[in-house]
């Protein structure tokens, strides 16, 4: 009876410790959904939401860890061929500042006075912020993957490069009209989670430009 009691005293020492690390553990999980712009403006993303979810039935004893240090990034593919059409593109956090700088230029008129306009330029130390990012637990963060501006036949993978680039539309990264499945990976604390997407781009329609969950 002592040995019982002493190897289930044994147990319960090693398994709850590791049960409570095991809740304590981010669980991240990737949705389509719409994007919606606070003011119209002559463009639409195509988005995805990232979640930090956490266990309801342990959630009120057992606080969840965030997910530190998330990187994010995608893989286009045609959807007829399953072939790829782009290396893996990293992508940024939207809730994070674009990656870009005002900088201030002097014109001098013809006038002794001096006028002055702002420019802004991308940054790339900037970059480098928005492609990192902390998920806190029960919290989601959105991500915008592709970008399509209004009157245009081709969409963009919206890296976090794309700053570089006028209208954000880096050439190697453009999308004719197609139907695409996209492949968008989240790694943080040495795990990789990944969502599988496909949008139907078959015209500029932005009413119609939003990724949809892949089986």
């Amino acid at each position: 009876m002592d040995r019982t009691l002493a190897v289930i005293g044994i147990c319960l020492a090693i398994g709850i410790p590791a049960l409570v690390e095991w809740a304590k553990r981010p669980r991240l999980s990737l949705r389509a959904n719409r994007w919606r712009p606070s003011s119209p403006v002559p463009w639409m993303f195509a988005v995805v939401e990232v979640t930090n979810r956490p266990l309801p039935i342990v959630s009120p004893v057992i606080s969840q860890d965030a997910a530190s240090g998330c990187v994010v990034s995608t893989v286009v593919r045609e959807a007829s061929s399953g072939k790829k059409l782009l290396p893996p593109v990293s992508l940024g956090w939207s809730h994070k500042p674009e990656p870009l700088r005002e900088n201030v230029v002097l014109t001098q008129s013809g006038q002794p006075s001096v006028v002055s306009t702002f420019a802004s330029t991308f940054a790339p130390d900037l970059a480098t912020d928005r492609l990192r990012a902390d998920v806190a637990s029960g919290e989601v963060c959105e991500v915008a993957v592709l970008v399509l501006r209004q009157n245009e036949n081709e969409a963009f993978v919206f890296g976090v490069d794309a700053y570089q680039y006028p209208n954000w539309q880096n050439p190697a990264w453009r999308l004719p009209y197609g139907v695409y499945d996209i492949d968008v990976m989240v790694e943080c604390s040495g795990r990789k989670t990944t969502g599988h997407f496909k949008i139907e781009f078959l015209s500029g329609d932005f009413s119609q430009f939003a990724l949809e969950a892949r089986p």
